[in-house]
């Protein structure tokens, strides 16, 4: 299964704004097949966390 990575590790502030088009590329990903993965910054991590985000937006390690 292919793979795509997401690479946010240099963000330092990720608006709400900012994750519906994240949400549509993880169904996009899904509806295609592909596996997505989040590369992410301490504060992205909180984030997709504490919205309940990160199921729908695996993190990577």
């Amino acid at each position: 299964m292919d793979r795509v990575v997401v690479d946010l590790t240099q963000v330092a502030y990720l608006a709400l704004e900012a994750l519906a088009p994240l949400i549509n590329l993880a169904r996009e990903c899904q509806a295609a097949g592909l596996r997505l993965r989040v590369r992410a910054s301490p504060t992205v991590r909180t984030k997709l966390r504490t919205t309940g985000l990160a199921e729908l937006l695996p993190l990577q390690d």
